[in-house]
C-alpha cells in the first residue's frame, strides 16, 4: 500500500514554503524531499502538484505521496514469532543463533531475509540489532521513510530497550549506572576504558545467590557488545558468554534477552510497548537462582 501523509496548514504555518513544511511538520530528510520532487504526484497542495518553493496559506491541505515499494512473489513460512505488526513496522521475538541482517557469512541466512520471504516484502530495515546468540525483541521497518523516523527516535532516546541478563557471581550493588567507552581488543571482542563515557548502562539486581545474579538492564547508548563487555570488565561476565569469559557449563549461549521495546509509531506517534517472554533456557537458569 502506498504511504500518504496529510497536513492541514494553520495560521502559524501561513506564508512558509512547502520545503519548510516537509522538513518541520513531516520530518522528512533532505534526501527524502529530493526524491519526492521527481515523483509526479509526490507533493500536492489542495490536490495540485507543487514544488518545494511553493508558499502555503492557512487551511491549505498538503499531501505527500511516496512511491509504493513493490512486494516480491515469495511467500515462504519460517515460523517466526511476530510480537507486533502494522503497515509500517514488524516486531519479532528473535531466537538465538540467527543474525539480524546480512553480514559476512550470512548474506542469505538472516532474520531480515526471512521476514522479506514471509511477508513478500522487497526489503526490511533493522532498527538497532541483537547479537547472534542474544534473544528477544527486534524492530524492522517496512519502508525507508519509517526507518528514517525510527532511527531518529533511537538517536533522541525515544526508542528504548530493556534487557534481562544472568551474570556470574553476586553483584555487590543492587543498582548502578556504568559509564565507560569501548575499544577493539582482539577479533570482535571489545575492551573497556572506565575513563570514557561513550556507553551508559543502568542495571538493577532482580535477585541473586552466591553463584549468579539476574539483572534488569537499560542502555542509554547502543554500542555493539556494550552490555557484554561492560559486565565482563566488572568481573561479572554474562553466563554462557565464552567471548567474554563467561562459563558455558549451564548454557551454551549468551544469557542475554531483550524483553521490552518502547517506541513511537513512526507516522502517528502512538506509543507502542512490546514484551518478549524469557526463553526457556534462561527461564530454567533463573529458576535456579531464586
Amino acid at each position: 500500500m502506498r504511504k500518504i501523509l496529510t497536513q492541514i496548514m494553520n495560521s502559524k504555518q501561513d506564508g512558509i514554503s512547502i520545503k519548510a513544511v516537509l522538513s518541520l511538520f513531516f520530518s522528512l530528510s533532505k534526501h527524502e524531499i529530493s526524491q519526492l520532487k521527481y515523483i509526479e504526484d509526490g507533493i500536492l497542495c489542495n490536490g495540485k502538484k507543487v514544488y518545494t518553493n511553493h508558499i502555503v496559506k492557512e487551511k491549505d491541505v498538503v499531501e505527500v505521496r511516496f512511491l509504493e515499494e513493490k512486494n516480491s512473489e515469495n511467500n515462504k513460512k519460517h515460523g517466526l514469532r511476530i510480537l507486533y505488526e502494522d503497515e509500517d513496522v514488524i516486531v519479532v521475538d528473535k531466537p538465538a543463533g540467527i543474525v539480524c541482517h546480512a553480514t559476512h557469512g550470512y548474506l542469505d541466512e538472516h532474520l531480515g531475509k526471512m521476514l522479506q520471504e514471509e511477508y513478500g516484502l522487497t526489503k526490511v530495515r533493522v532498527i538497532g540489532r541483537l547479537d547472534n546468540e542474544v534473544t528477544g525483541v527486534i524492530l524492522y521497518a517496512k519502508s525507508q521513510q519509517a526507518a528514517s523516523r525510527l532511527t531518529k527516535q533511537r538517536q533522541l532516546g525515544l526508542l528504548k530497550k530493556k534487557y534481562y541478563a544472568i551474570v556470574e557471581g553476586s553483584m555487590p550493588k543492587k543498582k548502578d549506572v556504568l559509564k565507560y567507552s569501548l575499544y577493539r581488543e582482539e577479533g570482535i571482542r571489545k575492551g573497556v576504558d572506565w575513563k570514557g563515557k561513550d556507553c551508559i548502562t543502568k542495571y538493577e539486581v532482580v535477585f541473586n545467590n552466591e553463584k549468579n545474579s539476574l539483572l534488569k538492564i537499560e542502555i542509554q547508548t547502543g554500542k555493539s557488545h556494550q552490555i557484554r563487555a561492560g559486565l565482563s570488565a566488572l568481573n561479572y561476565p554474562i553466563v554462557g558468554d565464552s567471548l567474554y569469559e563467561g562459563s558455558v557449563e549451564s548454557i551454551q549461549r549468551v544469557a542475554l534477552h531483550c524483553y521490552q521495546l518502547t517506541f513511537l509509531q513512526p507516522f502517528t506517534n502512538e506509543k507502542i510497548e512490546v514484551i518478549a517472554e524469557l526463553p526457556k533456557d534462561m527461564a530454567a537458569l533463573m529458576a535456579d537462582i531464586k
